[in-house]
């Protein structure tokens, strides 16, 4: 009796175990069948027009364009995707024909956007931003620019559309920002003279002129603007008859500094410090000296 009962003991112990495995395996098999089922394909707009009407903010140093990713079904668990960007793109599809000529691509370092696009679940479609230096736009005034952005690997299981991993993004300028927004940097005045109300500082061997620079527009963030010698600007001046007994200085003989003028944040003006050795223009004090700059 006692093995009849041990036996029976073990077969209930057997028949527990197959049924626990054949759960397991039941919901292993629950679990990969809704991995397969949740898989989405994902797809982007092959041309992206920003101009007149179209959804885009811009600051005072940039312009952010959201772009959309779209799914074609809601997300039934949360992945990612790698985004990247080629200029070089944007430059074999104008040799092509298929960008207009005259289209600029937007270089590095004048935009961004990020490397992994985040996607949460239960979503048709998310954004990512890209992000452009206005500083690049308003050089380019008047023109189109434009970039490429691709996305590759979506994890676990997903796909992209066959023929929807890139999109062309083109900004038309001169819509994106008003011709009156534009800012313009320039000396305060085309010619300044010396001495007048206190614009220089002498020292006991230099004087050192503060020659202003403005910035039109709507102030933004810090930013550099080079500052070179111009002998052919004072020259201009000279044959123009704008002055007359007038020298033109050797590049030698004064100094910009670095050649970098600093506009601080939100301020619209600069000031360039120019210096030069007082001697040598007390030495032909019948002489107007001419400073070029550009």
């Amino acid at each position: 009796m006692k093995r009849v009962f041990t036996l029976l003991h073990f077969c209930l112990l057997v028949t527990s175990a197959s049924l626990i495995t054949s759960c397991e395996k039941e919901k292993l098999d629950d679990v990969l069948s809704k991995e397969q089922l949740g898989n989405v394909a994902v797809s982007v707009a092959n041309k992206t027009e920003i101009g007149t009407g179209s959804t885009f903010t811009l600051t005072g140093g940039e312009l952010t364009v959201p772009v959309t990713v779209e799914f074609s079904s809601a997300t039934a668990k949360a992945f990612t995707v790698q985004l990247s960007a080629n200029s070089d793109t944007v430059a074999n599809l104008i040799s092509a024909g298929t960008l207009a000529t005259g289209t600029v691509p937007i270089s590095s370092g004048s935009f961004s956007i990020p490397t992994v696009l985040n996607v949460p679940i239960g979503v048709t479609s998310t954004t990512f931003n890209l992000v452009v230096s206005r500083s690049f736009l308003e050089v380019n005034y008047g023109k189109t620019v434009a970039l490429a952005l691709k996305m590759t690997n979506p994890a676990k299981g997903n796909t992209i559309t066959s023929g929807k991993d890139v999109a062309i993004v083109t900004i038309k300028t001169s819509e994106a920002i008003a011709a009156e927004d534009v800012h313009y940097i320039g000396f305060t005045a085309s010619t300044q003279l010396i001495p007048v109300n206190n614009n220089f500082i002498l020292g006991s061997q230099d004087i050192t002129i503060k020659v202003p620079i403005a910035l039109t527009g709507l102030a933004g963030p810090t930013f550099t603007v080079d500052v070179t010698k111009d002998a052919a600007a004072s020259q201009a001046l000279i044959t123009n008859g704008g002055v007359e007994n007038a020298e033109i200085m050797a590049s030698d003989r004064f100094s910009v500094g670095n050649g970098k003028v600093i506009f601080d944040p939100s301020k619209n003006s600069a000031t360039l410090s120019v210096t030069t050795n007082f001697a040598q223009l007390m030495a032909r004090t019948n002489k107007k000296w001419l400073l070029g700059l550009t």
